[in-house]
């Protein structure tokens, strides 16, 4: 039997077909149930994809760890609507030409696969302007920020945190980490003429001694290069992390609750801001650029 979701696909493709233009990863075509779709065709390059768009693992998490998260579209968007500096901005767009390197989209992270589906970096509002200042003093001297990580949804952590047991390295469930209120980013230093990053005192992601945000290393060009990118940092209202050099939280981030929406319900989000949701079926066509 052909389920009541497929039907409604079905009909969207029919009354709607495809968009001759398409930005790649934005939603195409979507139909929705409650307050969240229920899949959405993405341009893939030279072919489409049906990504199915349920709430992560929200409601089993909660029963686990009992961590209340922003986990929908329709909690997202009124929390957005109190205060403008909830909104989770992607960091490409705000700052043009940022270099990203979304290692939990691939395979070369602690998990040794990827966790995202979509190499995508979101900050809170306030922390995504500061990150574009200390990116345009950077640039300066001839110097950019490198993005590993950024908003982390609470799932993943949840998954970092049932794999590893723990919390010196990875947050608690129990609690949610800075990444899931997008408070948090791990980044590095690079050089604009050659897209090389600066050496540090350890590789990213190095659970080390070495990687201590304040280890007396003997290296003088990385020791030069930490300091420079924690003096950029503090002076911006980021805080900075013992364990982890590349980890910076941004100073306010109690104000920011833990959030649990994935990359793809926020591109989805962005897309469909002006329709009004839920609905049972999006009744206009999307607009492409």
């Amino acid at each position: 039997m052909i389920s009541s979701v497929l039907l409604r696909m079905i009909f969207v493709l029919t009354a709607y077909g495809f968009p001759s233009k398409i930005t790649t990863g934005r939603p195409a075509l979507q139909t929705t149930d409650g307050n969240d779709p229920i899949a959405v065709f993405v341009s893939c390059g030279d072919r489409w994809e049906m990504t199915k768009m349920f709430r992560l693992d929200s409601d089993s998490n909660f029963l686990k760890y009992r961590l209340k998260t922003v986990s929908s579209i329709a909690e997202y968007r009124a929390l957005v609507i109190g205060d403008h500096n909830q909104e989770l901005i992607a960091l490409d767009k705000e700052i043009p030409g940022i270099a990203l390197d979304i290692r939990y989209a691939t395979s070369d992270n602690l998990m040794k696969q990827p966790v995202y589906r979509i190499a995508a970096a979101y900050m809170r509002a306030p922390a995504a302007k500061a990150l574009k200042a200390i990116e345009g003093e950077l640039n300066k001297k001839g110097v950019g920020l490198k993005i590993f990580d950024g908003y982390r949804p609470y799932a993943v952590t949840v998954k970092f945190y049932e794999q590893y047991h723990d919390t010196a390295f990875v947050a608690s469930p129990y609690t949610g980490s800075k990444h899931n209120r997008g408070c948090a980013v791990d980044l590095t230093l690079l050089d604009l003429k050659t897209g090389k990053e600066l050496k540090m005192p350890t590789p990213y992601d190095s659970f080390t001694k070495e990687s201590n945000s304040n280890y007396p290393t003997s290296d003088a060009e990385a020791l030069k290069n930490r300091e420079l990118l924690k003096a950029m940092m503090l002076s911006h209202g980021f805080l900075t992390v013992a364990d982890e050099w590349w980890h910076f939280d941004f100073a306010g981030w109690e104000k920011y609750p833990v959030m649990d929406i994935s990359f793809e319900l926020l591109i989805f989000n962005y897309a469909t801001a002006d329709y009004k949701l839920p609905g049972i079926l999006l009744k206009k066509k999307l607009q492409y650029e």
